[in-house]
């Protein structure tokens, strides 16, 4: 688990379990179940990624913000604040949306 606090942020709710063979309990397989996640935890990202002898296996995703003459990496928990909340904002609006329709319905003369 310590692994997937590395790797992944937010860290989500994850079994890892060691499956032993019958034959032989030093060898086995792991099995891992990732249940449904907490929307409020979402959205989430890899942090890290494998390198094979100078060959890239994986891809990162950085945030970089330019500040004066420097640049400067924005950490992955902030980028993550950043669209949750973008995603409560869209939340406000669709429910301020379907206030402003209720209003305006409520207003409009009766037409019999």
């Amino acid at each position: 688990m310590h692994i997937v606090g590395e790797w992944v942020y937010p860290v989500p709710d994850i079994d890892i379990r060691w499956y032993s063979a019958a034959s032989d309990p030093a060898r086995g397989i792991i099995g891992v179940r990732i249940p449904n996640q907490n929307d409020e935890l979402r959205p989430f990202f890899v942090k890290k990624y494998f390198e094979e002898a100078g060959n890239r296996l994986g891809t990162a995703i950085c945030l970089v913000r330019r500040l004066g003459a420097t640049t400067k990496e924005t950490p992955v928990h902030e980028l993550h604040t950043l669209l949750r909340e973008g995603r409560r904002i869209d939340l406000i609006h669709q429910k301020l949306d379907a206030i402003i329709a209720k209003i305006e319905a409520d207003a409009s003369p009766i037409q019999k």
